[in-house]
C-alpha cells in the first residue's frame, strides 16, 4: 500500500509540475505579447503626435513612416491575437483606428487644395490635435489599453 501511495503521489507531483510549466510558457507568451504590441502602440502614437504637431506640405515621407508604423502595429495585433483577451484585443482595435484616423486627417490637410474640401479637412485636423493633448481621447484610450494589460498580467492599477 506505501508502494501504491508513493506512486500516486509522484503522479500528482509530476502532473502539477507538467501544469506549471504549461501555464508559465502560457503566462510568458502572453506577457511577450503585450510588450511587443504596447511598444507599437506607444511608437505609432509618438509618430502621429509628431505629424499632426509639424506638419507641412511636404510632409509625405512622414505620413509614409506614419502608415507604415500603423501597419505595423495591426500585423503585430493580428499575430499575437491568440495570446490576448478578446476584450483587449477590441481595445487595441478601437485604439489604432482612433489614431490612424487622427494620423489620415494630419496628413491629408496640409495637400488640400478645394476651399470646400479644405474646411472639412481642417476641422478633422483640429480634431486630430484635440485628440492626442493630455486628456484627449488617444491619451485616455492608450491609458485603457494599459490598463487591460496590467488586468490580464494580474496587476491592480491605481
Amino acid at each position: 500500500m506505501s508502494a501504491d501511495a508513493e506512486r500516486t503521489l509522484e503522479e500528482f507531483r509530476n502532473r502539477l509540475a507538467k501544469e506549471a510549466r504549461e501555464h508559465q510558457v502560457r503566462f510568458d507568451k502572453r506577457v511577450e505579447a503585450i510588450g511587443e504590441i504596447y511598444d507599437k502602440l506607444v511608437k505609432a502614437k509618438q509618430m502621429m503626435e509628431d505629424l499632426v504637431s509639424a506638419w507641412t506640405n511636404d510632409d509625405r515621407q512622414k505620413f509614409r513612416a506614419v502608415q507604415t508604423e500603423f501597419i505595423e502595429l495591426q500585423r503585430g495585433l493580428e499575430r499575437k491575437r491568440i495570446y490576448l483577451p478578446p476584450s483587449l484585443c477590441e481595445e487595441l482595435n478601437r485604439c489604432i483606428a482612433l489614431m490612424w484616423r487622427m494620423a489620415v486627417a494630419a496628413g491629408i490637410w496640409p495637400g488640400v487644395d478645394s476651399p470646400q474640401h479644405r474646411q472639412k479637412a481642417n476641422e478633422a485636423f483640429m480634431e486630430a490635435q484635440m485628440a492626442i493633448q493630455p486628456g484627449g481621447s488617444v491619451p485616455t484610450m492608450i491609458a485603457q489599453v494599459e490598463a487591460e494589460f496590467r488586468k490580464a498580467l494580474g496587476e491592480t492599477t491605481s
